[in-house]
């Protein structure tokens, strides 16, 4: 199999026919389109916004409107005067006006936009290939190597990375090196799937049920909840009990 390599800046082309290809081209990669291996993507839409005039420039908040999106909405301020607002939704042509509706709700200018879609881990997906003599390997949002919860790949990319490279060093089976974060990534998967039914009283019920300052839940990293969420729910029995009320609401 012969593979084309076209310089974006200067135009200029190369065919080579390697043996192992890494496709790390992110969720509307290339390779993955060429080969019919793809998976489920969301919209992503964000804009630099100039700051209502009463928001603390140290403040960062995440919004829940669930009659909108089953995802969130979020904003950054990145200088004392404007910030970053965005949105995550499955339908991507809606994604703007529901930006544009909530950036204008806040009476806020938006300054531009940015614009990409991200992929939706799936168990079942096989995140490699073998044509011929070439093996590929799929990485990062390529692999689906995605948080369902919060729609981040930027750390579970990196362990893919380091699955792969260990296989390539190795000759092991990729499937099993994925084998932990598999199992991290399927527990966002079931979270979101209790999460999606929610409505925006359930999410302040969630969030009322647990502590804020210093509660166990923001004493991990968001990307290791495998390996914590049973710790969590015995902890905190009202944020249990709301929970298994969201898993009753989700079948």
């Amino acid at each position: 199999m012969r593979v084309r390599l076209r310089h974006a800046s200067t135009g200029q082309q190369e065919e080579v026919c390697p043996s192992i290809l890494i496709s790390a081209d992110g969720a509307e990669g290339s390779v993955g389109k060429t080969l019919g291996h793809r998976l489920p993507t969301v919209s992503l839409l964000q804009a630099k916004i100039t700051l209502p005039q009463d928001h603390p420039p140290n403040l960062a908040r995440i919004l829940f409107k669930r009659e909108i999106t089953p995802y969130f909405f979020w904003l950054f301020p990145d200088s004392p005067h404007t910030g970053i607002v965005g949105v995550i939704m499955d339908n991507g042509d809606g994604v703007r006006q529901a930006l544009d509706g909530f950036i204008h709700q806040m009476e806020c200018e938006p300054l531009e936009y940015q614009e990409g879609y991200t992929s939706l881990y799936m168990p079942d997906f096989r995140p490699e290939l073998k044509r011929g003599g070439l093996h590929i390997f799929f990485v990062g949002d390529a692999a689906g190597q995605v948080k369902a919860t919060t729609v981040g790949g930027t750390v579970a990319g990196l362990r893919g990375a380091e699955a792969c490279v260990r296989v390539i060093n190795k000759g092991t089976s990729y499937w099993q090196e994925l084998s932990p974060l598999r199992r991290e990534l399927r527990v966002h998967s079931l979270i979101r799937r209790f999460l999606n039914p929610l409505d925006d009283g359930d999410y302040g019920k969630v969030l009322s049920s647990v502590d804020g300052k210093g509660s166990f839940p923001g004493r991990f990293s968001r990307d290791e909840i495998s390996s914590h969420l049973i710790p969590l729910l015995l902890k905190h029995p009202r944020f249990s009990f709301t929970i298994l009320k969201a898993m009753t609401k989700g079948m």
